[in-house]
């Protein structure tokens, strides 16, 4: 019987031409018989998943090294607290996104159209970021909305990624979310490397007009605007849709277990997210201890998370070739244990405090932290008369109380530091969907009550908007002692929760294997 593809068919029934086999032969069928045009076509469309997500990643991290900074040029007020509730915007959008588009791609059965219209929103709102300058009025007000716009963008994730669970076998399914990985890593590679390109430009640009400001901080957005425009693009006139059946058995449920199932896996993701605020944090921070000017701070940030990049691409090769021979749950707790010593390692310790910044107003000398001789650059009471425009303070603020007792971090503490946590989340991150997937098996994912990909999503924007705030506000009032000895015990309590039902976090098809058939 011949095979159309129909975009507007519906996912559950585009396959209608195999429902006169049991799901055995279905099985047989799509492994040993699945004709060339289809499986070339099937594949032609992951690949352009692959395509649009490298792009998706390129744009999303060519904005993360300088965030901090420019944030400061909109706001040179700005504190740690605000570049957290920056960030969680974010992930707030993310958060009313995620169920809306999955409601769309379930009501309407494509995962084309939400997607498509993401990425338009996408390259609206990166131009919206880049012409920040441009607007008057409170502008860190408006950014915090371009993020949250961007956030509302990015609630395409839980879409694209069930259309992979969907569009491959069990078997296929490792492999292909840890190439999907691969090239969100490649983006995140060449992203902080681009914003690193662009810090030749400098601040201010060779164009600085009221109408359009060209500098190192607005052609990252006006770039990403570009590529967004291209993954719109290839989504509408390329991709097409495809679903093949997964293992016999999956398609009936156990309907019973899976919100149990469910709550326990995404309980893990949070984790993530939480830690995925680390690459932010670390501007500020290394700016405050090292005493970096914004130029050299946003250049360095760049090449690191970049650096980063490149060693997680490494491991999801690594993931690859171990996920055949080892478990994927101990591959997980492995990577919980990397991030979790890479927050031990960023605590500060022994007596040498941070350097000092300049201080921009008389400081009032009785209500003024002791002055100690590490202190560099001022003493109390100077004034720097240098413009506005073009002063930076280096070095930990003044209007920090922690800088005066809280220990410097070093410079080789940042440095592994950043290896392990370079290696433990890539871990975490691309097996806690791939663990996920396969624990609700390859039913269309989107977001309701049944695939529960929903929760998933969400409680990763979730964390992601508890965890920015949280961490921003501890980091300003304590510093950065109790902030990471915070997110270290966070980690160790979520690894003994993990350890506690990782034996629950097993493929749908072999739990039903294990517990027979039973009917809806």
């Amino acid at each position: 019987m011949a095979i159309t593809e129909d975009d507007n068919a519906p996912l559950l029934y585009r396959d209608s031409w195999l429902l006169g086999m049991d799901n055995r032969e279905q099985q047989i069928y799509h492994e040993n018989n699945e004709p060339p045009d289809v499986k070339q076509g099937r594949w032609r469309s992951i690949r352009i998943i692959y395509t649009v997500v490298f792009l998706n990643a390129i744009c999303f991290t060519m904005l993360l090294p300088s965030l901090w900074t420019y944030l400061q040029v909109l706001d040179p007020g700005a504190s740690t607290s605000q570049l957290g509730w920056t960030v969680a915007a974010f992930s707030l959008g993310q958060l009313i996104a995620s169920p809306i588009f999955g409601a769309w791609a379930n009501m309407r059965r494509s995962h084309k159209e939400p997607t498509a219209f993401s990425f338009s929103l996408a390259a609206l709102s990166y131009s919206f970021y880049a012409y920040l300058e441009s607007i008057p009025g409170p502008k860190n007000y408006y950014m915090i909305a371009a993020r949250c716009m961007l956030g509302l963008s990015a609630g395409n994730v839980a879409v694209w990624r069930s259309y992979v669970a969907s569009a491959t076998t069990l078997k296929e399914r490792t492999v292909t979310m840890a190439n999907v990985n691969i090239c969100a890593s490649a983006g995140f590679v060449l992203g902080p490397i681009l914003q690193a390109a662009f810090v030749p430009i400098s601040y201010p640009g060779p164009m600085e007009k009221d109408f359009l400001h060209v500098n190192m901080y607005t052609i990252p957005g006006l770039a990403a605007s570009v590529f967004s425009s291209i993954s719109a693009l290839l989504i509408l006139i390329v991709f097409k849709e495809h679903r093949i059946k997964d293992e016999p058995g999956t398609e009936a449920a156990h309907v019973e277990f899976l919100p149990s199932q469910s709550k326990t896996s995404t309980n893990v993701p949070n984790n993530s997210s939480f830690l995925f605020y680390f690459p932010r944090l670390t501007t500020p921070l290394i700016m405050h201890n090292f005493a970096w000017n914004k130029s050299k701070a946003t250049f360095i940030q760049g090449m690191v998370t970049g650096g980063i990049s490149i060693l997680a691409i490494f491991i999801y090769f690594v993931v690859k070739a171990l996920s055949k021979r080892v478990s994927e749950r101990a591959l997980l707790m492995t990577g919980f244990l990397f991030t979790a010593a890479a927050c031990f390692v960023f605590v500060p310790f022994g007596q040498e405090l941070p350097p000092r910044g300049l201080a921009r107003e008389i400081v009032d000398l009785p209500t003024m932290a002791p002055f100690s001789s590490t202190e560099l650059f001022t003493t109390p009471g100077y004034v720097d008369t240098t413009p506005k425009d073009s002063r930076e303070s280096e070095g930990c603020p003044w209007n920090l109380s922690w800088c005066a007792h809280v220990p410097v971090l070093h410079l080789a503490q940042y440095a592994v530091g950043t290896l392990l946590y370079g290696v433990g989340y890539p871990l975490c991150h691309v097996l806690t969907f791939t663990i996920f997937s396969k624990v609700l098996g390859s039913k269309p994912q989107a977001s309701n009550f049944r695939s529960l990909m929903g929760i998933f999503a969400a409680s990763g924007s979730l964390a992601g908007i508890t965890g920015p705030v949280l961490i921003s506000h501890v980091y300003d009032q304590w510093g950065p002692r109790v902030a990471f000895t915070g997110c270290t015990v966070f980690l160790l309590v979520v690894i003994l929760y993990s350890f506690s039902v990782i034996h629950r976090l097993i493929p749908l098809s072999q739990r039903q294997k294990q517990m027979g058939p039973l009917t809806v």
